[in-house]
């Protein structure tokens, strides 16, 4: 079984490299990553040139695409992605359908959406080269955020929430920064604020791999099939945008930050372990191939 993970625009999130290098550490099946854009400032790592596109889509047995399927007639799996998805998810439905392409979504708030039609897939991390990244030092208590957009992750209010703590807390802001700088800079925090949407993106899981604890949240039917999902606990410490300033203020406790990082790393180990998720893609592609 090869696999071609397309991207025609950016790599939304790094997923279609992460699986790729997932692939290439777990699995035995041949796995090649195309994008067509790659993000300027991100500089997420790239395999294939968009070049080879035309002829990796022969290659391939399976293709693994973000957002729209292509106009072939190998099977197809198709991903879908936060904002996008999330603005107008009957487009896309119609036009995967039309395809006879199987669907997956990166997140649970995506998958609640249309869970008749959608999978979540995680995504796959090295939690042992995210741990490695770990350096804390002395001082205030080291907040980070990284927001690629400020109002969906309510980051004003958390900013002004930041003001409000005044010397207890230091801010790590990560903004428009090269994705290893990034991680570098939220390996000496000591707490994550993520965003209060979703549940949890990407930002979250590479902070539970370094051991740090997350703030977060979302819309209630998305905690709800969280607790349901994740068998009741939720692995950050649950806030809303006007609850934000109460969050970081509980973080200032050590211990809430000790049982949060806790909390995250068995999530993390559980859920977004990249031999666990190559494992999951597989079966997915394998269904869709029709193949043991």
């Amino acid at each position: 079984m090869k696999v071609l993970n397309y991207c025609a625009g950016y790599d939304t999130g790094g997923y279609s490299i992460r699986l790729k290098q997932a692939f290439d550490r777990h699995s035995t099946f041949p796995y090649r990553s195309c994008i067509g854009r790659p993000a300027s400032y991100i500089r997420y790592p790239t395999d294939a040139p968009h070049r080879e596109a035309r002829h990796l889509q022969q290659w391939a047995d399976i293709i693994h695409v973000s957002h729209q399927p292509l106009p072939v007639t190998k099977p197809q799996v198709v991903q879908y992605h936060g904002t996008k998805f999330r603005n107008n998810p009957d487009k896309f439905l119609t036009l995967q359908k039309q395809a006879g392409a199987v669907a997956v979504c990166s997140t649970i708030d995506l998958e609640l959406l249309a869970p008749d039609d959608l999978v979540w897939l995680p995504t796959p991390y090295d939690l042992d080269w995210l741990a490695t990244f770990r350096k804390p030092g002395g001082g205030p208590v080291r907040v980070g955020h990284a927001p690629t957009a400020r109002k969906i992750k309510s980051t004003d209010v958390f900013l002004d929430a930041m003001t409000e703590l005044g010397s207890e807390a230091e801010l790590v802001l990560i903004e428009r920064q090269p994705w290893t700088t990034c991680l570098e800079l939220k390996g000496t925090c000591d707490v994550y604020y993520d965003q209060t949407i979703l549940g949890y993106g990407n930002n979250a899981v590479e902070a539970w791999g370094m051991g740090i604890p997350v703030i977060a949240g979302a819309q209630p039917d998305t905690l709800a099939a969280m607790r349901h999902r994740f068998g009741g606990d939720l692995p950050f410490y649950e806030t809303s945008e006007d609850m934000i300033l109460e969050a970081l203020v509980a973080m200032m406790d050590s211990g809430t930050r000790q049982y949060y990082a806790q909390a995250g790393s068995r999530h993390a180990k559980q859920w977004h372990d990249a031999a666990k998720v190559v494992a999951q893609a597989e079966t997915i592609y394998k269904n869709v191939l029709g193949s043991d």
